[in-house]
Order: C-alpha cells, then sequence, then structure tokens
C-alpha cells in the first residue's frame, strides 16, 4: 500500500480511519503521519515515564507539530491518562492549532503546577483575545482585553487564587504595607 499523507484532526480518530479498517487491513499512521503498514513494524510503546520525558523535549524545543503527531500516535489509555506533562502538551498543541475550546477543557480539568501557571495563564487569555479579535475583525485594545480578562477569569487550576494588582500579589501588598506603616521614611 503507497503511504500517504494524514493530517490528524482530534486526538483518537482520524478521517476515513477507523479502528474495524485497522484491524482488517493492518494499516496504521505512524508518528510522522504516514500510514504505514502494521504488519511490518514491531509496536513500540512507552512508559509514563517516556512520554512525559518526550512531551516535555518537544514542548522545550518548541517543535508543536512533532509535538501534536507524537500525541495522536500514542495509545489512547497513554493519551488520556492525567499526567501533567500530557496535559500540558495537549494544551500546547491545542492552543498552536486554535481548537481554543479543547484548550479551555484541558486547562479546566486538573490542577496544574504552579511553575507552570504563568506560561498556562498566557495561553488562556491569549485564546480568549484571539477568538474576540476573529469576531470583530479587529485588533483588541487595552480596554478591550481588561473586559474580557473579567469576564474569563483565570480557572482555579492555573490560578493561585491571590489577586495581582498593579504587578503585586496580596500578600506581597500586605507586606509593604506592614513595613510603610512601621517605618514610612527607611534608611538605609
Amino acid at each position: 500500500m503507497a503511504a500517504q499523507t494524514l493530517s490528524p484532526n482530534s486526538y483518537g480518530s482520524s478521517p476515513g480511519l477507523s479502528d474495524a479498517s485497522n484491524s482488517n487491513h493492518g494499516v496504521v499512521p505512524d508518528m510522522t503521519g504516514y500510514l504505514v503498514n502494521a504488519n511490518k513494524f514491531p509496536k513500540v510503546s512507552f512508559s509514563p515515564e517516556q512520554v512525559n520525558c518526550i512531551c516535555q523535549a518537544l514542548q522545550e524545543e518548541g517543535n508543536v507539530e512533532k509535538l501534536d503527531r507524537f500525541l495522536w500516535a500514542l495509545p489512547p489509555h497513554q493519551r488520556l491518562r492525567g499526567h501533567e506533562t500530557v496535559l500540558r502538551a495537549r494544551a500546547v498543541v491545542a492552543f498552536h492549532k486554535g481548537a481554543y475550546r479543547e484548550l479551555y477543557a484541558i486547562l479546566e480539568s486538573q490542577n496544574f503546577d504552579l511553575r507552570y501557571h504563568n506560561m498556562l495563564q498566557k495561553m488562556w487569555y491569549d485564546a480568549h483575545y484571539d477568538e474576540q479579535e476573529k469576531i470583530r475583525n479587529r485588533k483588541l485594545g487595552a480596554v478591550d482585553k481588561y473586559r474580557l480578562r473579567k469576564k474569563y477569569p483565570l480557572p482555579k487550576t492555573i490560578w493561585d487564587g491571590e489577586e495581582t494588582v498593579y504587578c503585586f500579589k496580596e500578600k506581597s501588598r500586605n507586606a509593604l504595607k506592614e513595613c510603610y506603616d512601621k517605618n514610612r521614611y527607611p534608611t538605609p
């Protein structure tokens, strides 16, 4: 069978390729997105640690296309498992493909590590901005973006819940106020 290009449209399904056709003909997509005869190649399975490592490496490299193909080629039990690295990778791919509903669902599904909150928050807001720019057919101004941030607050899964005002978290602002109340004119 001649190889043909296959572009995945979602995780777990592809156009014109069902589980029945895989079992009957032995044809499956490989990591490059081409159809290959599964009977000629050994099945490769990755441990969860290897999947996490590959996803992390591809994210750091910024190669979203390879990351997309890798995630799509994973078996369903590895693809949908709640590993944070895989979910972050799926979120990055969804963001770059413009699949914002999928991005929102992923970001709202599980708590993410604090060190990734800034990146995920930026994706959350940028996705909402992009959606509105497409609807309005114009660039958003500062007021438009402010209104969108208020309309679509960050989910608790990517936010510590502490309000930021003038680039300071509430705890930091309170600590500065206490120091100021104790000594309004500190000396070095």
